[in-house]
């Protein structure tokens, strides 16, 4: 146990100065985790028993049926190395089962995963301005995360009753696991080449958009697919990010890092798949069948530009 603890205590450390470094100061967890070559899950787990407690979940039927009945409005989020994918329901307009979330309206599934791939799962309180963000984070056994809920209703009371069900002691778990791991203290930051940007994907947004042509937007992310079904409306740059800043959807694609790697028909929808720099697919942009042609000739004439 005393080498799980050192662990923990010497990680604290390294990260608490990390933090302090002023150009370090408003990094997200992840970009942390990278930079210390340590998984997000451990990062998370330094600060429990303060505003973050680790939980224990050995039925995640019940889990997430627990989530789409007691609560009022949540939402999901997936993503990869350069994709965000950000969706808010109505729980009322959702149901739970074989490991999909799916909409009681039309049957279309908004999000699908392996729950058999989930490791580690933290209940998070994090103070946000003049408010408290609430988020279950669900982990894989690497400790990268998988998905992540946030409650974006009223129901805070509910919401803490399903986290205070499922509460346990932290025993270093993550540090059991990764003890022969090295972390690093260093920080450096490598860019080891440069990508070409392909915009195929922006001039597919803008031109849905304006066209007012419904789409399907999937996002894969670690043993999980999340979809979003409508006409997309704000596309929006935010530094290198391209953005969809719609009401209640918002998706975040680091667009130099995405290049096309497929065009075809899938279940009768043509749809064109992206890939990142990694070779991952990441993203799929289909229209239903209404809207075929009309997806088929918008991407032929973006592909003759």
């Amino acid at each position: 146990m005393t080498k799980h603890i050192d662990r923990f205590n010497q990680l604290k450390n390294v990260y608490k100065q990390f933090i302090e470094d002023p150009k370090n100061s408003k990094l997200r967890i992840r970009d942390v985790s990278s930079r210390l070559n340590v998984s997000e899950a451990e990062l998370l787990s330094l600060s429990k028993n303060n505003d973050i407690f680790y939980l224990k979940i050995d039925d995640f039927d019940n889990f997430f049926k627990s989530i789409l009945t007691e609560n009022d409005k949540v939402m999901f989020l997936i993503r990869s190395d350069f994709v965000v994918h950000e969706k808010i329901i109505l729980c009322q307009d959702y149901t739970f089962k074989n490991d999909s979330v799916f909409s009681l309206k039309d049957n279309s599934t908004l999000i699908k995963f392996n729950s058999n791939s989930i490791k580690y799962c933290f209940y998070e309180l994090k103070k946000h301005k003049s408010r408290t963000l609430r988020s279950f984070q669900l982990f894989n056994k690497h400790g990268n995360s998988m998905i992540k809920i946030y409650l974006k209703g009223k129901s805070k009371d509910q919401f803490d009753f399903i986290a205070n069900e499922h509460k346990v002691e932290y025993n270093y778990e993550l540090q059991k696991n990764f003890e022969s791991s090295k972390f690093d203290n260093e920080y450096e930051v490598i860019d080891k080449h440069e990508i070409v940007a392909d915009t195929t994907l922006r001039k597919i947004l803008n031109k849905t958009a304006e066209d007012k042509i419904p789409v399907n937007l999937y996002a894969f992310g670690l043993d999980c697919t999340q979809c979003h079904s409508d006409t997309i409306k704000n596309v929006i740059d935010y530094g290198p990010w391209l953005n969809v800043m719609d009401k209640n959807f918002n998706i975040h694609v680091l667009e130099k890092n995405i290049t096309v790697s497929n065009y075809g028909k899938r279940y009768g929808n043509n749809f064109i798949d992206f890939k990142d720099s990694n070779d991952n697919l990441v993203l799929s942009i289909s229209a239903s069948k209404k809207y075929n042609d009309i997806f088929s000739v918008i991407f032929k004439e973006i592909d003759n530009e």
